[in-house]
């Protein structure tokens, strides 16, 4: 894989202490250009992460007394998984073999959840096969009680049910009023409402990043460390998590996605560009929770470190051939802001995705002309976002102001006010570049039988476009129902965004979210005093 990360030099063992929760993070995520075409290298996504997050604890407590000192051939570990939100509660039992290394996962009068099953068995795999010393897994791991708790910022799942069985209505307050973490969200059929952050791509990445950072195998960085990674082992971290994940999320998924979504959660905004999906494939066929392999697991992940052991995480080389995905990071030029809304009508993404494929595969070439386009036009709204940050470094303070007149006035008049012309054209090339791009999705939907972007959702996102200080607006990744973003030229536009939906016809629901960069975080321990 591709990123623009530095490369980090070796450091001293991390030392693994278990007197305490591991608290993690992951974000989620708006696909704003990409959709469809990324299924396919060379296209990219360009993909924002958000402030909404995904967060897991990690803790162990001791479930019998260990009295021995020998060295087991074996080791058993009781898991519970909590989700407060949804009102679910897991327990089940991991064991693991020395010779050969096998692990298990076996569910104890549980439910099964894929996501969370598959997440747990990998992670926990991969500990064992990145620890050398057995005598070390064992110690973590015997007679331990592994506990791990997920919960999930409030924009994830609609809060419309929530809001109008408190009486609340659906007002800008009245969103922010509903207390986070929400465990009330359930509808009147018992039905989650989802808007599309894409939720189980962060639920098993935070599952990942928290096992793996509770066992000492890797090292996540801080929000406040930013992207600086020289001296520690955050890269190779993100690296390891990031494949683990990818292959957790496909398996439990039952295909090989895109996989923007995951490497958005691992690594937030970005430009994505797809792995080869034959780099798992032979996992997948041959991986089962109940019965793993740890040796060859790795192995056909291209993360095997037996052979030739690291003795940290540095001496482990990344597997940039096989994991050829390209990931640049990226953020939305200040000031502008993503604004997000749920529309709470859903849409089937598997299904929309099969008649786009169906419809590309037998196409006649004056259509197949509007696929080729996209792959033009994705690529060149990114570039001139990035064109836009140049504008801002170069231009300071003329730049604030201009982004400050401009913000107030309708798109038609952007060339008459007293702006930088430069800038003027840029925003004014992202606008009508984004424009084509919605339409060439709109007309192949048409073609192919899937609403990417439904009537109701042009009238809606027309309507938003004419708002002074709106850049952008569409529906994120794969179109639908689901939801509708826009890009302001400042913050301070989200108040009349806002007002728009909220008074809308139907019913739009502004989400409490704001466009965040950074991929999956350590947010550090909570000592188990």
């Amino acid at each position: 894989a591709t990123h623009s990360q530095k490369p980090t030099p070796p450091r001293d063992s991390f030392v693994i202490t278990m007197k305490h929760t591991t608290l993690v993070s992951a974000p989620g995520k708006v696909l704003m250009c990409g959709g469809y075409l990324v299924l396919e290298k060379p296209n990219i996504g360009l993909v924002v992460s958000v402030s909404a997050r995904f967060h897991a604890e990690v803790s162990t407590s001791a479930a019998a007394e260990v009295t021995e000192d020998a060295v087991l051939p074996s080791l058993c570990t009781d898991i519970s998984f909590l989700s407060p939100q949804f009102g679910t509660e897991t327990t089940c039992q991991f064991s693991c073999n020395q010779h050969p290394l096998r692990c298990q996962l076996l569910k104890i009068a549980s439910e099964p959840n894929p996501f969370v099953d598959t997440a747990v068995a990998t992670s926990l795999a991969v500990v064992c096969g990145f620890h050398k010393e057995w005598n070390a897994v064992q110690k973590m791991l015997h007679k331990q009680h592994l506990h791990i708790k997920v919960y999930a910022d409030n924009a994830f799942y609609s809060q419309t049910s929530y809001l109008n069985r408190k009486g609340l209505g659906i007002t800008s307050d009245s969103i922010r009023s509903v207390p986070n973490f929400n465990d009330q969200i359930r509808d009147s059929e018992g039905g989650i409402g989802k808007t599309g952050l894409g939720s189980s791509a962060g639920l098993v990445t935070s599952i990942v990043g928290g096992i793996l950072q509770h066992f000492g195998v890797i090292q996540l960085p801080l929000r406040s460390v930013g992207s600086d990674y020289v001296g520690s082992r955050i890269a190779e971290s993100l690296t390891l998590v990031h494949i683990v994940a990818q292959f957790a999320h496909s398996f439990a998924q039952g295909k090989v996605g895109s996989g923007f979504d995951v490497c958005a959660a691992t690594y937030g905004s970005g430009m994505y560009t797809r792995f080869n999906p034959n780099v798992i494939k032979e996992a997948l066929a041959t991986f089962a929770p109940s019965n793993i392999d740890v040796q060859h697991l790795l192995k056909l992940l291209k993360i095997d470190v037996m052979e030739a052991p690291a003795q940290t995480l540095q001496d482990w080389t990344p597997p940039t051939e096989c994991w050829d995905h390209v990931f640049t990071p990226f953020a939305l030029p200040k000031p502008l802001a993503l604004v997000l809304a749920d529309i709470n009508q859903g849409s089937s993404t598997p299904g929309m995705v099969s008649k786009v494929l169906k419809w590309k595969g037998s196409a006649p070439t004056d259509q197949i002309r509007l696929w080729t386009d996209l792959a033009r036009l994705n690529p060149q709204l990114a570039s001139l976002f990035q064109q836009l940050v140049r504008h801002q470094d170069g231009h300071g303070d003329g730049y604030v102001q201009s982004m400050a007149v401009l913000c107030k006035t309708e798109f038609n008049r952007w060339e008459d006010v007293d702006a930088i012309p430069d800038v003027v054209k840029c925003l004014t090339d992202i606008r009508s570049t984004f424009t084509a791009i919605r339409k060439c999705l709109k007309q192949i939907g048409e073609w192919c039988g899937a609403d990417i972007e439904p009537d109701l959702q042009t009238e809606l996102i027309e309507a938003t476009l004419k708002v002074p200080g709106v850049l952008i607006a569409g529906v994120p990744g794969a179109g639908g129902f689901d939801a509708v973003f826009a890009v302001v030229l400042n913050d301070a536009v989200r108040a009349d965004i806002e007002k728009l939906w909220l008074d809308y016809p139907s019913q739009v629901v502004p989400l409490v979210l704001e466009e965040d960069s950074y991929g999956i975080l350590s947010n550090g321990t909570a000592s188990d005093a």
